[in-house]
């Protein structure tokens, strides 16, 4: 699956998860930096992010096959 013409899917997921961090209040920076205070160094808080932001695309992927 192609999301954007010449970038890949984890190459995409990588660059939404990486705006998310630019912005302080957003869903994706609190859900970061709540990583990081539980102890998880920032590669490994970058990689959970990454991983929520994989499972709400394919929620919405789904969601949208069922209709």
């Amino acid at each position: 699956m192609q999301l954007i013409i010449g970038i890949g899917p984890h190459k995409a997921i990588h660059m939404a998860g990486v705006a998310q961090l630019r912005h302080k209040h957003s869903v994706g920076r609190v859900y970061f930096d709540r990583k990081v205070a539980d102890g998880k160094t920032k590669r490994e808080a970058l990689r959970s992010l990454k991983r929520h932001v994989s499972n709400a695309v394919y929620r919405q992927l789904v969601a949208d096959a069922d209709r």
